[in-house]
């Protein structure tokens, strides 16, 4: 009995150390990098982490995700970012980075506000219509806020 308990309390505690070091694998990418054309398709087959600031739910008026595949988009929450640091694109024809995660994993996206940081784990998404053109998204698998540093934290 004693043995086998033992054994058990090993086996939970190489998973519990496995699951946990599952999410420090996960590369961390500059968003801009990793929404940059000539970078995306180099990403779209594996899960990054990236850091973002919240700029609004919902997708951009009248505008058309054709050359996304629908499989990647259908189905998911919108929202839109703007990398830190950056300022919000402005003007005419200026789209902001667009993000698309699963409706059960959606809850935050309606309480953020404008500005506030993210961090996300997934992948772009490419699509090109015609040659010179292309369409980049951000799949999220999840977001999660970050928390701002306490006034007169050093931390």
């Amino acid at each position: 009995m004693k043995k086998s308990l033992t054994i058990l309390m090993i086996c939970a505690l190489v998973q519990g150390s496995v699951s946990g070091n599952a999410q420090e694998l996960i590369p961390t990418v500059l968003f801009t990098k990793a929404m940059n054309p000539a970078f995306a398709e180099d990403y779209q087959a594996e899960t990054i982490k990236t850091t973002v600031q919240f700029m609004a739910p919902g997708s951009t008026e009248g505008y058309l995700w054709g050359s996304i595949p629908k499989s990647a988009i259908n189905g998911k929450v919108p929202f839109r970012v703007f990398a830190p640091g950056l300022s919000e694109p402005v003007g005419f024809g200026n789209i902001p980075p667009h993000v698309f995660i699963d409706k059960d994993k959606s809850d935050l996206v309606f309480t953020l506000k404008r500005g506030e940081t993210i961090i996300m784990t997934g992948h772009p998404v490419v699509g090109k219509m015609i040659p010179g053109f292309t369409q980049i998204v951000f799949v999220a698998d999840s977001i999660s806020r970050v928390k701002p540093a306490k006034e007169g934290s050093r931390f």
